[in-house]
């Protein structure tokens, strides 16, 4: 049981993690630095 709970919150934490980027992404101002879904940083 204890290994499905840490696997179900590691992707519930990645989830969350993606959906932040996102609106990160939209809300980013030029200039700003902006994670690609790779990992990756890049200037907008």
């Amino acid at each position: 049981m204890t290994a499905i709970t840490i696997t179900i919150r590691e992707t519930t934490s990645i989830s969350i993690g993606a959906t932040f980027a996102e609106e990160w992404q939209k809300s980013a101002r030029p200039g700003w630095q902006v994670q690609k879904p790779d990992g990756s940083w890049v200037r907008k």
